[in-house]
């Protein structure tokens, strides 16, 4: 297990799924570097809510948090452009490498994303991934893709249990509208319903018959964004949160029938692994309003809607 690529797992959900995916890339084996301890305040970790293959082994490393979270942000800057980001970067990969060898025992070598979306590279020896690395390349492998697909709730909530046998036998679109953190990011954009409307009109002309399921962090803002869709809907269910639990209401999305995505990891993935593989799937593009989209994060699949242009307007 010594040379097994390490996964620094960041962020919420959908991230972490991008990063599991990318280390799965690499081999199928992989070693995740977690805060297991999960203290008082402190973000939890999604993905060690699901039932893990046991290919996934869970690394026992100190985790040097307060570098990873300077870490993150310098990869957050580096994707808006700032001009002494990528030297920046290059002096904290050998940093952290060589604090991450004195205080666990252990070499590393700090393979990070560039920018949010794919790129190729020669990966080093014994790597240490940290990054974003949001790109459907990672599951066009078949074995990446199985080790993804099956991935299911540790717990399921017979909340979960009934939600689900409603959601599959409904037919039901899932609309994802993602809010919460967003609203203060002008740099990624808030979709309009206008997107959701001519979304929902690309993927059945006759949608106003279909049950439509919508999912939001904030679903009482999201009833006032999509009140036309609410009026027009057959049967519209609001989502916000199943049994509390980040990894049930995301593993509930994925029995939609088709759907509608937000510029959003989280929605991202429910779709991809969507139980149902027949099901059509309409994503924003541009992914963001302010940069610059993650390269080949849209599989050539799935239907495309205008999301922003300069003109746009922040509604909220």
């Amino acid at each position: 297990m010594v040379n097994l690529p390490i996964v620094g797992l960041s962020g919420g959900l959908g991230n972490q799924l991008f990063q599991l995916a990318r280390g799965l890339a690499l081999n199928d084996q992989i070693v995740l570097d977690v805060d297991t301890a999960r203290k008082k305040g402190s973000n939890p970790v999604d993905l060690l809510d699901l039932n893990l293959p046991d290919q996934i082994h869970v690394g026992k490393f100190a985790r040097l948090k307060l570098l990873r979270s300077i870490y993150n942000g310098l990869l957050g800057n580096s994707t808006k452009g700032h001009m002494f980001a990528p030297l920046i970067l290059l002096s904290y990969q050998y940093f952290f490498k060589l604090l991450y060898l004195a205080v666990n025992n252990r070499i590393i070598n700090v393979f990070s994303s560039r920018g949010l979306g794919f790129h190729e590279t020669k990966v080093p020896h014994t790597p240490y991934l940290v990054g974003y690395f949001q790109s459907y390349r990672w599951v066009e492998s078949t074995k990446v893709f199985k080790l993804l697909y099956e991935l299911s709730p540790k717990r399921k909530s017979d909340e979960l249990q009934n939600a689900i046998e409603e959601i599959t036998s409904s037919n039901a679109i899932a609309l994802h509208v993602r809010l919460g953190d967003y609203l203060l990011e002008k740099d990624f954009g808030n979709l309009t319903e206008t997107y959701y409307l001519n979304a929902l009109n690309q993927i059945d002309s006759e949608w106003t018959n279909r049950d439509i399921w919508v999912f939001s962090d904030d679903i009482n803002l999201a009833r006032i964004k999509l009140v036309n869709i609410a009026d027009k809907g057959k049967s519209v269910t609001w989502i916000e949160s199943i049994n509390n639990s980040t990894v049930e209401t995301w593993f509930l999305m994925r029995h939609a029938s088709d759907f509608v995505i937000a510029n959003s990891t989280f929605s991202w993935w429910a779709a991809i692994l969507r139980f149902n593989q027949k099901g059509i799937v309409c994503a924003p593009d541009p992914w963001f309003k302010g940069i610059n989209s993650p390269a080949e994060i849209i599989p050539m699949s799935w239907l495309r809607e205008k999301s922003f242009t300069k003109n746009d307007l922040q509604v909220f």
